[in-house]
C-alpha cells in the first residue's frame, strides 16, 4: 500500500436480515420504553375515572324449567312434541315481554314505589317502558331452561322485580291451563268419537272381502297360485324344448349346403336308426336289379354277342337300379330335415299354447294378490286405529284427572337471587381492556414514530448509507461539557477513547493524502453535527505526531476555532480572500504542540463570494509549501456553498456526523453534493455514540497507560510540565499503529 492510496476502514460485520430486523426493533421499543409505559398508565387513569363516573348496577336471577316437550293431544297420540323446544322458549321470551303481563308485573303492590321508577328517574319513559327496559330474558336450549333477568342500580328491587314477573308468568300459564281445559277434552273426544267410527268402517270391509274371497281363509297358498307355478314349469320345459329342435334344425339346414356332410349325416343316422320305409324300398330296387343280373348272364351263356342292344339295354337298366351309399345318405338327410321341421313347427305351436295359458292365470293372479294386498292393508290400519283409540281413552282421562291441556309445565329451578356485586360496570375487564388498548396504542405509536424517524442511531447503518467507510466512532458527550475542553481533546486527554478515534482517523489521513501530506476538509450536512470539535481534534492529532499544521477555521458564518483556541478573531481567511493582508500576520502560531491557525475573519455576509474566487487557490498552493498537513473547518454542505468549493480543492474530505441526530436522507444528499463536485470522502466520523462498546467496535478498543480520565466530562489532570514530555510520548506510542512519534513542535 502507497501513501497516496486511501485506507479504507473495514465496517463491522452485518448481521443476518432476521437478526436485523429483530434487533432494530427491540431498539426501537427500548428507545421508546416511556412511550410504552406512560400510555398504559394513562390509559389505566382515564379508566379510573370513567369507572368513578358510572352508576352501579346490579342483577337478580330466576331459573324456570319448562316442558317444552309435552304430547299434543291433538295429534295421534304417538308422542309428538307440541312444538320443537327452541320455539317454544322463544315464545315465551315474547310473552314475559308482552304489554298484557308488563301490565300486571307493573300493577303488583309495591312495585311502583320502588326506587327504581321513581318519578324523577323515569322522566319522560312510563312505567312499562322502564319495566321492558329493566326486565330481559334468556334461554338455555339444552337444559329448555328459562331465565328472567332485572337489571337496576338498587339491588333489593332487582329481587322484588324478578320474583313478581315469576309469579305473574307462572299464574298466566295456570289461568291458560284452566280456560283450554275443557275446549281440549271436547276436541279429543270429537277426535275419539271419529277414530272409532272409521274403525268399525275398517272392520266391515275386511269381513265383506273374506267373504267373498272364501278360498283365502286358512290357505297359505292358493290353487290358483299352485296352477300358474304348473304352468310356469311347463312353459319353460316347452322352451327348452323348442329351443333344442331350433339349433338341431339350424344345424341340418347349414349341412345341407354341403353335399359331401349331409351325405355323412345321412349315414350316420341310417347306422343309428333305419327307416322301414326307405329300407323296403331300397330291397325291391336290389331285387329287380337282380333279376336283371340273372337275365343279362343267362343270355350271356347263349353266346349272344355283347353288342346285342337288347343285351345293353339290359345291362344299363340293372345299372339305374343300382342303389348307392351316396344315395342312402343323401334321402336319409333329407328325410331326417323334414322330420325336424315339423317337429320344430309343432314345438312352436305348443309353446305359444302354454303362453297364452301362463299368461291368463298370471292375470287372475294379478286380482287374487291385489285383494291380499288390499286386506292387509285394512287390517294394519285397524291395528292403527285401535291404538289410537287407545290413546285417546288414557288423554281423556288424564285430562280429567289432572286438568292438562298438552301445554307448557313450568317448574321453578332458582328464586329471584341477586348477585352481590354489581354487574355493570366490570372493573377488572374495564381495566384489561384499558391495559390492553393502551399497550396497542402505545405500541403503534412507537412503531409509527420508529418508521418514520429517519435519524442515523446506529453505526452500522453508516457504511451501507453512505457507500464510505467509518473512520473512528465518538462516544456521546455529556450535557453541560465544555465545547473548549472537548476540541482540545487529542492535546488534553490523549488515552481517552475520543483521543483513540482520533489517532485512528489521523492515520487513514496521512495514507490518504500524497505523501503523506496535503489538505483534508472535515465537513458535515447540517449544523450541529460536530465537525469544528472533530477539526480541531484532528489538527491536534496529527500535530502531535510531528506534522507541521495548520487548522484553518473555513465557517465564516459561525466560526469557532478562535473560541476553542482563545484568540481574536481578526483579520483572518476573510480578510486574506478579500485583500492583499500578509499572511504571515494572519496565522496564529502554535496555537498547540505543532499547531497553527488561521482564524476565519470577519466576512461580512460575502462568505460565499470570497471562497468562490480565484484567491482561495492562489492562497492554499501558498499554504502547501509551508504546511504538511492542513486541515480545514468547513461549513455544512447542506446550509453553504463554501463547503462544496472547499471539498474541490481539497486532497481528501472527513464526513462528521451525529448518531440520534443526523437525518439519513440529509446525509445522502450531502454525500452526494460532494461527489458531484469531485471531492475524495476520506471517510466518515460518528460522533454521539452512547456506548463504549459501540466506539471500541472501530477503534480497536486499545488503551494503553493508565488513562485515568477516560470518560468524557471527568474531571482531568493538569498538562506536565516541560520535562515529563517524553513519558507522554511513551506513553501515547501505544496507540501510534504507524510509529510515528508525537513530538513537540519547535
Amino acid at each position: 500500500m502507497t501513501q497516496g492510496d486511501p485506507i479504507r476502514l473495514a465496517p463491522a460485520p452485518a448481521p443476518a436480515a432476521g437478526e436485523a430486523d429483530a434487533g432494530r426493533m427491540l431498539q426501537m421499543l427500548w428507545r421508546g420504553k416511556w412511550v410504552l409505559l406512560s400510555v398504559p398508565l394513562v390509559a389505566l387513569g382515564l379508566a379510573r375515572l370513567w369507572l368513578d363516573r358510572q352508576e352501579p348496577i346490579y342483577v337478580a336471577t330466576a331459573q324456570v324449567q319448562v316442558d317444552a316437550r309435552a304430547v299434543n293431544p291433538l295429534k295421534s297420540g304417538a308422542g309428538e312434541a307440541t312444538n320443537k323446544p327452541r320455539t317454544v322458549l322463544k315464545q315465551q321470551q315474547s310473552l314475559l315481554k308482552s304489554v298484557p303481563l308488563l301490565k300486571r308485573i307493573g300493577a303488583a303492590p309495591g312495585v311502583a314505589e320502588l326506587p327504581t321508577f321513581a318519578p324523577e328517574r323515569l322522566g319522560d319513559t312510563t312505567l312499562l317502558g322502564k319495566l321492558n327496559e329493566c326486565l330481559t330474558t334468556g334461554i338455555d336450549v339444552e337444559t329448555d331452561r328459562f331465565f328472567i333477568y332485572c337489571y337496576s342500580p338498587f339491588r333489593a328491587d332487582t329481587v322484588t322485580v324478578v320474583d313478581e314477573a315469576l309469579r305473574v308468568f307462572i299464574e298466566f300459564h295456570r289461568e291458560k291451563k284452566k280456560a283450554a281445559a275443557e275446549e281440549l277434552a271436547g276436541i279429543v273426544r270429537s277426535e275419539w268419537d271419529a277414530t272409532k267410527k272409521e274403525l268399525e268402517t275398517t272392520d266391515a270391509e275386511i269381513a265383506r272381502l273374506q267373504a267373498e274371497n272364501s278360498w283365502l281363509a286358512g290357505a297359505e297358498r292358493t290353487p290358483l297360485q299352485t296352477k300358474l307355478e304348473s304352468a310356469g314349469q311347463s312353459l319353460n320345459a316347452a322352451r327348452l324344448e323348442t329351443r333344442r329342435l331350433a339349433a338341431e334344425l339350424a344345424e341340418l339346414r347349414a349341412l345341407s349346403q354341403d353335399p359331401a356332410g349331409f351325405r355323412a349325416r345321412g349315414l350316420l343316422l341310417r347306422s343309428k336308426a333305419q327307416i322301414p320305409a326307405l329300407e323296403e324300398e331300397y330291397k325291391r330296387l336290389q331285387g329287380q336289379r337282380e333279376e336283371l343280373l340273372r337275365e343279362v348272364e343267362r343270355l350271356e351263356l347263349r353266346e349272344i354277342g355283347s353288342e346285342n342292344p337288347h343285351l345293353i339295354a339290359l345291362r344299363q337298366r340293372a345299372e339305374s337300379l343300382l342303389v348307392s351309399d351316396e344315395r342312402i345318405g343323401q334321402e336319409y338327410a333329407a328325410n331326417h330335415l323334414g322330420t325336424a321341421e315339423m317337429e320344430h313347427a309343432r314345438a312352436l305351436r305348443f309353446e305359444q299354447g302354454l303362453e297364452t295359458e301362463h299368461e291368463a292365470l298370471l292375470a287372475q293372479v294379478a286380482g287374487q294378490n291385489a285383494t291380499l294386498d288390499r286386506i292387509k292393508t285394512l287390517m294394519a290400519e285397524r291395528e292403527h286405529l285401535r291404538a289410537r283409540v287407545a290413546g285417546f281413552d288414557d288423554r281423556i282421562t288424564q285430562l280429567e284427572l289432572e286438568n292438562q291441556t298438552g301445554a307448557l309445565n313450568l317448574t321453578v329451578i332458582e328464586h329471584a337471587r341477586a348477585a352481590t356485586r354489581p354487574v355493570y360496570p366490570e372493573t377488572e375487564k374495564t381495566y384489561l381492556y384499558a391495559l390492553g388498548a393502551g399497550g396497542i396504542l402505545a405500541f403503534g405509536l412507537v412503531l409509527l414514530l420508529g418508521l418514520s424517524d429517519r435519524r442515523v442511531r446506529e453505526v452500522e447503518d453508516v457504511p451501507g448509507l453512505l457507500g464510505t467507510s467509518v473512520l473512528g466512532v465518538l462516544p456521546e458527550l455529556p450535557r453541560g461539557s465544555d465545547r473548549v475542553a472537548l476540541a482540545r481533546l487529542v492535546e488534553e486527554d490523549p488515552h481517552s477513547l475520543a483521543a483513540e478515534a482520533f489517532r485512528s482517523v489521523r492515520t487513514a489521513t496521512v495514507f490518504a493524502l500524497p505523501g503523506g501530506s496535503g489538505v483534508v476538509v472535515v465537513t458535515s450536512a447540517s449544523t450541529g453535527e460536530g465537525k469544528s470539535v472533530c477539526a480541531s481534534n484532528l489538527a491536534c492529532a496529527l500535530a502531535r505526531a510531528g506534522k507541521k499544521t495548520l487548522l484553518i477555521d473555513a465557517d465564516m458564518r459561525r466560526p469557532a476555532q478562535h473560541e476553542i483556541y482563545g484568540v481574536p478573531l481578526g483579520t483572518g481567511l476573510a480578510g486574506l480572500l478579500g485583500s492583499a493582508a500578509p499572511l504571515k500576520g494572519v496565522v496564529v502560531p502554535r496555537v498547540a504542540s505543532g499547531l497553527d491557525l488561521l482564524p476565519a475573519g470577519e466576512a461580512q455576509g460575502r462568505a460565499a463570494e470570497l471562497c468562490e474566487g480565484p484567491v482561495l487557490v492562489q492562497l492554499l498552493a501558498s499554504l502547501r509549501e509551508s504546511y504538511e498537513c492542513i486541515v480545514i473547518d468547513a461549513p455544512p454542505v447542506l446550509e453553504t456553498s463554501e463547503a462544496r468549493v472547499l471539498a474541490s480543492q481539497a486532497d481528501a474530505v472527513v464526513f462528521v456526523l451525529r448518531l440520534e441526530v443526523s437525518r439519513a436522507p440529509n446525509l445522502k444528499r450531502a454525500a452526494g453534493i460532494l461527489s458531484g463536485v469531485g471531492a475524495r470522502i476520506l471517510g466518515c466520523l460518528p460522533n454521539g455514540a452512547r456506548a463504549r462498546r459501540g466506539a471500541r467496535a472501530y477503534t480497536g478498543g486499545i488503551n494503553y497507560g493508565p488513562g485515568p480520565n477516560a470518560e468524557f466530562g471527568a474531571a482531568r489532570p493538569a498538562r506536565p510540565p516541560a520535562n515529563e514530555g517524553e513519558t507522554d510520548r511513551a506513553r501515547a506510542r501505544g496507540t501510534d499503529f504507524l510509529g510515528l512519534e508525537e513530538k513537540e513542535s519547535a
